[in-house]
């Protein structure tokens, strides 16, 4: 394993309007999340995971090829207990939301000051 399934998952943007959520960014990860637990299509070009069953027996899965539904049921829990960061503005106007797309697409993270005008 390269280490890249110890990534951190960027938070998530949204604007709250009323009782809606729009994004603002990170819609395609949350759309391949919700395609990948409805088994719309299989992993690849992932490395081998070497797992430790309960009794200290080591084994290198390969999860190539695998949907949702296919993964070991550790892994699946995995996935469904992961808790992402979710940020999120209250009624943002279109020159704010424009700020935070900004400021997340050009290599700047945004600080708590910032997020807190917002």
């Amino acid at each position: 394993m390269d280490g890249t399934e110890d990534r951190h998952i960027s938070p998530l943007y949204f604007n709250k309007v009323e009782d809606v959520y729009e994004g603002e960014d990170g819609k395609q990860r949350t759309l391949t999340i919700i395609k990948f637990l409805k088994d719309e299509f299989e992993l690849s070009g992932l490395d081998e995971f070497l797992v430790v069953s309960d009794d200290g027996e080591a084994e290198e899965i390969d999860v190539n090829g695998y949907k949702f539904s296919d993964l070991p049921e550790c892994f699946r829990n995995a996935i469904k207990e992961y808790s992402f960061t979710i940020c999120y503005t209250d009624n943002a106007d279109q020159e704010e939301q424009a700020d935070t797309f900004y400021n997340l697409n050009n290599g700047q993270y945004l600080s708590v000051f910032t997020i807190f005008i917002l």
